[in-house]
């Protein structure tokens, strides 16, 4: 009976653990407390990991210490999502990434030492009522093919008046089109189907540039001055 007792103790100590806090600004107390006790155990138990694999908390764990303990933290906030994080998922390596739970913010952590300065983002859910930090778990698609690698694109020449950039990659046997707020993304995919942006400078000149392995494979026509313009690979 001692022992069921135990268990039973055990099972509801581990439960309230596990739950989630009832505001943001809980969040950030037990994240500062958290950090201040280098424990990486507490933002375990904040996040949300409904759907993930043992390996998926592995996967999402296992460095946590590193990046959150090793350069002082200055100040902890809650913040809004990077565009980053807003993506529905992630194609890696033919798995595909997604969120726990659909995030609405981050918590920014504000890290600062003398060589080095930085903001985290983690961002953060609210399920059933009560707010968490959002895991990642992963799904093995259907892909048989060679490995992804590391491929890239970005506008050569003055880019300081350009915008509105869209691509389109493939990647583990999925075709994806994607948006940045920057001149230039790398990511891990098979190739790159076609990358189009706008220039708002009658002076711009330049070129879409594609690389793979660290090594430009292409490059689209000179652009000139006003307009939309597009790189489409050859097929």
């Amino acid at each position: 009976m001692k022992k069921q007792i135990l268990i039973l103790i055990a099972t509801i100590a581990s439960h309230i653990l596990c739950a989630g806090v009832p505001s943001p600004h809980d969040l950030v107390g037990a994240i500062e407390k958290a950090i201040a006790n280098k424990d990486a155990k507490v933002i375990e138990k904040l996040t949300y990991t409904e759907g993930m694999s043992e390996e998926d908390k592995t996967r999402n764990f296992r460095h946590m210490p590193d990046h959150l303990f090793t350069t002082p933290t200055q100040k902890v906030e809650i913040g809004e999502l990077s565009a980053d994080q807003a993506k529905p998922f992630r194609i890696h390596r033919g798995l595909k990434f997604t969120p726990t739970a659909q995030p609405i913010g981050s918590v920014l952590l504000h890290q600062k030492s003398d060589k080095f300065s930085s903001t985290a983002r983690l961002p953060y859910a609210k399920v059933n009522d009560l707010y968490y930090l959002v895991g990642v778990k992963s799904e093995k698609l259907n892909w048989d093919g060679p490995p992804d690698k590391s491929i890239g694109w970005m506008i050569g020449g003055p880019n300081a008046k350009t915008r509105d950039f869209k691509y389109t990659y493939y990647a583990s046997g999925m075709m994806i089109s994607d948006s940045s707020e920057y001149a230039s993304s790398s990511f891990s995919g098979q190739y790159i189907a076609e990358v189009t942006f706008t220039s708002d400078s009658e002076d711009f000149e330049g070129e879409i540039v594609i690389n793979e392995a660290g090594k430009e494979i292409a490059r689209s026509e000179t652009f000139k001055g006003k307009g939309t313009f597009t790189y489409k690979r050859k097929e």
